[in-house]
């Protein structure tokens, strides 16, 4: 690319330079120059295309599953594993992104009005109090539209837990949902 500028501005400056008095200077050759004079953008270094050998057997496999389109890279990762696959992922990956069609994938989050839909769930960790390694049970209590949160924390899993971590994430926020039916 530096050669190619290069030359091209000593021609500019001086057009009575050849192309043997520009080699000369540059210590290139002069097959280069003439090159580099006869094309209008600069040189592009393009790599030779090549399927690794690992991919080779499951190229009819993974562009049938890609497709159909409803099927994502993981899950065919796992089935040419379980196949014989013997590759790494990033060269699957590599892959699947040269011949994958550029498919828009767009996030819709789900929307909901004021006061309609929460969610509430639960995580186990192990942590360690005074030396000794015990389970912890972290509650959350999400507002869909707001997406407040409220985290109650536990030793137990029980209904009762349960039932008191409902109970005060409800009182927090000011409520709880209505429940809605199809009547």
């Amino acid at each position: 690319m530096e050669d190619w500028v290069t030359i091209r501005n000593m021609k500019k400056r001086n057009a009575r330079l050849g192309t043997r008095e520009i080699a000369d200077i540059l210590g290139i050759s002069r097959n280069t120059v003439k090159k580099a004079l006869k094309s209008e953008s600069p040189p592009e270094y393009k790599r030779k295309e090549k399927i690794n050998p690992d991919i080779e057997p499951f190229r009819e496999y993974i562009n049938e599953k890609l497709l159909k389109g409803n099927v994502i890279g993981s899950r065919i990762l796992n089935d040419i594993i379980s196949k014989g696959y013997k590759g790494s992922k990033s060269a699957f990956y590599r892959y699947i992104g040269k011949i994958e069609p550029p498919v828009k994938r767009t996030f819709h989050p789900y929307e909901t009005a004021p006061g309609e839909q929460a969610q509430f769930d639960w995580s186990e960790y192990s942590i360690v109090v005074n030396g000794t390694t015990t389970k912890v049970y972290i509650f959350s209590y999400i507002l869909g539209f707001s997406r407040y949160r409220v985290y109650e924390a536990s030793l137990s899993e029980t209904q009762g837990s349960v039932f008191e971590a409902l109970e005060n994430s409800f009182m927090k926020t000011g409520g709880t949902p209505p429940a809605y039916s199809n009547r």
